[in-house]
């Protein structure tokens, strides 16, 4: 592909909506830049664009809206689709989208088991799980709006960075959620550690909980979401060297992989 003139590029950038007409007309009136990628880098200095939202646009496309929701930046790519960070273009609120795979609208059985639990997820409220917002479909492809929370999974934290007390907090607020979850008829069903989130106040938030029936391949389909977050949790403490208060936590732990809390 070739790329982007000067011209191409605020041609793009105004047809993506982003920044209003106005604010735009009077930044560029008062900017200089030889090409298109120094016009992009310093809209990005200025919070015109985010780096992913100028990247975006300098690639030639500029679809940067999907419902009520401006993308923002693109947070990951697996199995569950594309993950991105959005706001809501009235609200000003930031939330998470994931835009499923598209291959889930083919199968009827499926999808309709997906809508059903996150119709379902939709309605949980506990300070451990992260809430569903909104589920929708634009261009053949279902979206899911969850809460935007900061942290980091469990697979991103470097070991060396959770302490014991940390993982026994760990587990109470994953069997608490959990027990709330199930009460409620929503089971998980494949909790990993990418999906046990801890955010920036050292809570735990299990995420993914809608999103669990499209998973194609889960690691452990044959465990329950107890007994995953004791296999997690003791995964974390086998790196510790032995002591009582270890021992005494496994102990507890074990009680949960035989349906005990």
């Amino acid at each position: 592909m070739a790329e982007l003139t000067k011209i191409d590029f605020i041609a793009a950038v105004k047809k993506s909506r982003v920044i209003d007409p106005d604010r735009l007309a009077q930044w560029l009136a008062a900017i200089d830049a030889k090409d298109a990628a120094e016009l992009a880098a310093k809209m990005v200095r200025d919070q015109l664009l985010t780096k992913w939202q100028a990247k975006y646009i300098m690639s030639g496309r500029t679809r940067l809206d999907i419902g009520s929701y401006r993308l923002l930046d693109r947070m990951s790519r697996d199995e569950l689709g594309d993950r991105f960070l959005a706001v809501h273009t009235q609200l000003g609120r930031k939330v998470n989208i994931q835009i499923l795979p598209a291959d889930l609208t083919k199968d009827k059985n499926r999808c309709e088991s997906f809508i059903q639990k996150a119709s379902a997820t939709s309605q949980l409220d506990h300070p451990n799980l992260v809430h569903v917002y909104d589920i929708d479909q634009e261009g053949g492809r279902y979206f899911l709006v969850t809460e935007h929370v900061d942290g980091k999974s469990l697979e991103e934290l470097p070991r060396d960075s959770i302490s014991v007390s940390d993982v026994a907090r760990i587990v109470a607020d994953a069997v608490s959620a959990t027990r709330y979850a199930h009460d409620h008829d929503v089971v998980h069903g494949d909790i990993t550690p990418k999906d046990l989130l801890i955010d920036a106040d050292h809570s735990l938030r299990i995420q993914h909980l809608a999103e669990s029936t499209v998973r194609t391949s889960p690691k452990h389909p044959e465990i329950n979401d107890f007994q995953a977050i004791a296999q997690i949790a003791q995964s974390i403490l086998n790196e510790f060297s032995p002591t009582h208060e270890l021992e005494s936590l496994s102990a507890v732990i074990e009680k949960l992989t035989e349906g005990k809390d």
